[in-house]
């Protein structure tokens, strides 16, 4: 499962220049109108209907989201790719920055796993007013971590074998940003996770 965890004072700092290096109104320009359901993509039942038909998502396979992983343009590729240098450059232990990602009101990941990309994750959030959450599904125990107004941490193991799986998804109302680290090291996870606490 995933656990929130306390940003320190020192590791605010960092992400204030986050904050000015990533976000800005542009992020949330989204040429296209949203057709997608966010609340039904992001709903138990749903997740039900897929666990009973033995389906297997690595990554989501609905999202409103501009992510590093679809660039529309080679500006945004080149953008995506300076912001992602700079937010991994914190960690140099990390094997790599997996999510980072511009959601817009009622933006959406839809049910997955990540089985692909095991590894221990520090899962960043800012959003706008904290109307959004990121919710997961372990061992029939569905557990939703609202977010909160500004930056919150979470902290989680992603492994590969499908019977250790753990399915999550996210929504928000508002403007949502997210970035994260992976490591296959724990006790590289763990001293980041130190450095961000402020241990």
């Amino acid at each position: 499962m995933f656990d929130n965890i306390e940003i320190g004072e020192e590791f605010a700092k960092f992400l204030q220049q986050v904050e000015k290096k990533c976000i800005s109104d542009k992020e949330w320009e989204f040429p296209y109108k949203i057709v997608k359901d966010p609340v039904w993509e992001t709903s138990v039942p749903l997740l039900q209907m897929i666990l009973q038909r033995g389906i297997r998502h690595d990554v989501p396979s609905v999202q409103i989201v501009r992510n590093a992983a679809c660039p529309e343009t080679p500006r945004e590729e080149f953008d995506f790719k300076v912001r992602q240098k700079f937010i991994l450059d914190k960690f140099p232990k990390a094997l790599d920055n997996p999510v980072l990602g511009y959601y817009p009101p009622s933006g959406f990941v839809g049910w997955h796993t990540n089985y692909g990309a095991p590894g221990w994750i520090i899962l960043f959030n800012w959003s706008q007013t904290g109307d959004g959450y990121f919710r997961c599904w372990k061992d029939n125990e569905l557990r939703t971590l609202p977010d909160s107004p500004g930056w919150s941490a979470r902290v989680g193991l992603f492994r590969p074998e499908q019977e250790h799986e753990l399915w999550h998804c996210a929504r928000t109302e508002c403007r949502r940003f997210s970035f994260s680290y992976r490591f296959d090291n724990p006790l590289d996870w763990q001293a980041a996770v130190d450095c961000i606490v402020g241990v």
